[in-house]
């Protein structure tokens, strides 16, 4: 398992120009600083992968516009938005760091991020994914400081939102104290799903379907996913063996419930993954089961 400190690091120079960038509303367009060093930050400054102001759409484009905390139930020209800041990284790129305060509250809005923690003898612990529409930041509130370190996955953008004037919203706008005390509901529900007595296939078949509704979906009664994680990655969030998530794959493959090409996974048929959850009562009150 890797160590944090071999994920890329931000520079001084990709903070440089954090001043400079436009902030992000329903009404204006991100803009960007100067691009940073080679090794990069993922932040809301310009680097060389960052996209400019007019290839990245304002909130009013953004795919989750309708359920986005800041903007839930706001008219585009409403006064109640928080200002963000739109930006991108690459694989790789750190996203927050471990004991950091919370300052932000980062919206994935494309790609995806793994958060985790390493012990002391260097072993990597898979805290959780964020995925398109999810929030990062929520269970460093407790603390004020971040419990693990977050990574993206593969290329990605984000929103990075001020958690002070979210929270400021959030005493002003009745929906958007609701939507985030579901965001932080869910993010509970998932910790308990996995301190369940879950054997491996209840594991998985919990996991998939989770995935299905948190992922885009496109196909008929076969629903195809493409997992942002590595199958080592997701194992280790599972709190089980590589080869027992694939060997679970390969079962769940023979009777006709998945079929796995990589990263891409086809459900064939999601009711037979919801009854293997049902088994447990744990599994069944998931939000992979709502």
């Amino acid at each position: 398992m890797r160590r944090p400190s071999q994920h890329r690091r931000p520079d001084a120079a990709g903070d440089a120009g954090r001043s400079a960038g436009e902030p992000v509303t329903a009404r204006r367009q991100a803009a960007h600083a100067s691009p940073s060093g080679s090794r990069r930050r993922a932040s809301p400054s310009r680097s060389p992968h960052a996209p400019v102001a007019d290839q990245l759409p304002p909130c009013t484009s953004c795919a989750f516009a309708g359920s986005c905390l800041v903007t839930l139930g706001q008219s585009p020209t409403s006064r109640e938005y928080v200002a963000g800041r739109a930006w991108s990284c690459e694989a790789g790129d750190v996203v927050v760091r471990r004991g950091e305060a919370l300052r932000e509250i980062h919206v994935v809005r494309k790609g995806g991020v793994k958060a985790f923690v390493v012990a002391s003898d260097g072993r990597e612990q898979v805290l959780g994914f964020h995925l398109p529409g999810e929030l990062i930041g929520l269970d460093a509130i407790h603390l004020d400081r971040h419990p693990g370190d977050v990574v993206a996955l593969q290329s990605s953008e984000f929103c990075r939102l001020s958690f002070d004037e979210v929270l400021q919203l959030s005493s002003r706008v009745p929906k958007v104290q609701q939507q985030l005390l579901r965001l932080i509901s869910r993010e509970l529900g998932r910790a308990s799903q996995l301190a369940g007595d879950l054997n491996a296939e209840e594991r998985v078949a919990s996991f998939l379907l989770d995935q299905k509704r948190r992922s885009a979906v496109v196909g008929g009664k076969a629903q195809v996913m493409r997992l942002p994680m590595s199958r080592m990655d997701m194992a280790n969030y599972l709190r089980l063996a590589a080869e027992t998530v694939s060997r679970v794959f390969g079962r769940f493959r023979a009777r006709g419930w998945v079929d796995v090409t990589g990263r891409k996974v086809r459900l064939l048929d999601a009711e037979a993954l919801h009854r293997v959850c049902q088994d447990s009562p744990r599994a069944g009150a998931s939000p992979s089961a709502q």
